[in-house]
């Protein structure tokens, strides 16, 4: 049986990803391949106190949003891209991204 690694336990919030579970794991001095039931109360409790401040979950999700509001009220070319569900980032339309050009009926 494979052994859960700690940094795919930190990941599971949104927001987190590899560079930001290293540098917790690394800020701690602790082996990232340790299994998290191995570790210390007080080493896990110190890490969670420490992802929970970052900024994650709904206040990132909030941002992001706020972002694309932003472009759509200023009529922006990318936000009128999000608009629509079209490729934003000059992505090729015209043999990829079928499925997000279908109509919805």
């Amino acid at each position: 049986m494979m052994q859960k690694s700690f940094i795919k336990n930190i990941k599971k919030n949104y927001g987190i990803g590899n560079n930001k579970g290293k540098f917790f794991i690394n800020y701690y001095g602790l082996n990232p391949r340790t299994n998290p039931k191995y570790i210390k109360k007080n080493y896990s409790d110190e890490i969670k106190k420490d992802v929970t401040t970052s900024t994650t979950e709904r206040v990132l999700k909030n941002h992001i949003k706020s972002c694309i509001n932003f472009l759509l009220e200023n009529k922006t070319y990318k936000g009128i891209r999000h608009k629509l569900k079209y490729p934003v980032r000059g992505q090729r339309t015209r043999t990829n991204a079928k499925t997000i050009k279908k109509k919805k009926l």
